[in-house]
Order: C-alpha cells, then sequence, then structure tokens
C-alpha cells in the first residue's frame, strides 16, 4: 500500500507544477523521458510542450505511444520521482540564487549607507 500511496503524493506534485520549471526541466532531457512522462498521465503543463519546438513534440509523441504498452509501472514511477527531484533541484537552485541576490543587495545598500555616513563626516 505504501507504494501506491507514494505514487498517488508524486503525481499528485507533479500535476500542480509550474508549468514553466517543468519545461525548464524536460528541456534538457531526452526525447524517451519526456515520452514516459507525458504516458503516465495528461499533465497540465503539456499543454505548452509547443514550446519546445513543433517537430520534437510531434517526435515525443509518437514515441510516447510506442513505449506506453513496453514501460512498466515500476519505470514510470520511476521516470515521475526523478522529475520530481529535478524540479526540487531547480527550485532549489532559483531559491539559493535569490538567496544571494538578496543578500548582495543588502550588502551593497549596507555599503552605500556606510559611504553616506563617512561622506557626512568628512
Amino acid at each position: 500500500m505504501h507504494g501506491v500511496e507514494e505514487a498517488r503524493r508524486v503525481r499528485a506534485r507533479l500535476a500542480v507544477a509550474p508549468s514553466a520549471a517543468a519545461l525548464g526541466v524536460i528541456s534538457a532531457q531526452p526525447d524517451w523521458t519526456l515520452a514516459v512522462l507525458l504516458a503516465a498521465e495528461p499533465w497540465p503543463w503539456a499543454g505548452r510542450l509547443e514550446q519546445l519546438g513543433l517537430e520534437r513534440v510531434r517526435r515525443v509523441r509518437a514515441l510516447s505511444k510506442e513505449l506506453a504498452p513496453r514501460v512498466t509501472s515500476a519505470v514510470r514511477e520511476a521516470v515521475l520521482r526523478w522529475f520530481i527531484a529535478k524540479l526540487d533541484a531547480q527550485s532549489a537552485g532559483a531559491m539559493k540564487s535569490s538567496a544571494f541576490e538578496r543578500n548582495l543587495e543588502w550588502s551593497i545598500q549596507g555599503l552605500s549607507m556606510a559611504g553616506r555616513r563617512h561622506a557626512e563626516r568628512v
């Protein structure tokens, strides 16, 4: 039963993944990975796949139909978990970048204030 609940949780997370994040991860992956993802569910973000290029989308959709009956549920669920991990890593990277930018801005403002105080004393 644990496996079924885990699969539901993974699918629920993928269903609400932001389109931009999902497409960002997908764009750098091989076609077979995207084909397995598409065969698993009709994801809400799949409607924006044309951003990857119409030829690639046609190729991936054809591959998805070909692979769907041959991909085991274990492989499909592993690909879905892998995709979640990629999304999480992308999100963590964005958060680190954002935190860096906030700290940099704070440091620059601090230096700017120190410079003004020094100028006022002179």
